[in-house]
């Protein structure tokens, strides 16, 4: 006498393990889903930084360094000048704005031209 498939008696243990393992596998999957949502939002909020005295950050380099794609700096009014406000590296998609727009510099000193030789 043969014994056919599904009537032998561990087949149902068998089987029933197997559903308790696909269970836990299932359930194991669903939490990495749930964790990877929370983990990695898919649109994080940008954050806004300021830079000028009294800020926390006092130069536009360090507001470049500290942000992440898609941030916003903001310059306050003043006159930026020496390491870190000039020839800053932007390496990053960042939003780099002045708090007020650009404020008119007065023009330069003309100097004088040198007189066109005659002829």
């Amino acid at each position: 006498m043969s014994a056919r498939k599904g009537n032998c008696p561990h087949d149902a243990a068998t089987r029933e393990k197997e559903n308790v393992m696909h269970r836990f596998a299932s359930a194991i999957v669903f939490a990495a889903l749930i964790v990877c949502a929370f983990a990695f939002p898919r649109h994080a909020r940008a954050a806004t930084r300021y830079v000028g005295p009294g800020e926390t950050f006092t130069t536009i380099q360090s507001a470049i360094d500290a942000s992440l794609n898609g941030d916003m700096i903001i310059v306050r009014d003043g006159t930026y000048t020496g390491p870190g406000n000039r020839e800053v590296i932007l390496d990053k998609t960042v939003w780099l704005h002045s708090q007020n727009g650009p404020t008119p510099r007065p023009p330069a000193a003309a100097k004088p031209r040198p007189a066109s030789p005659s002829v």
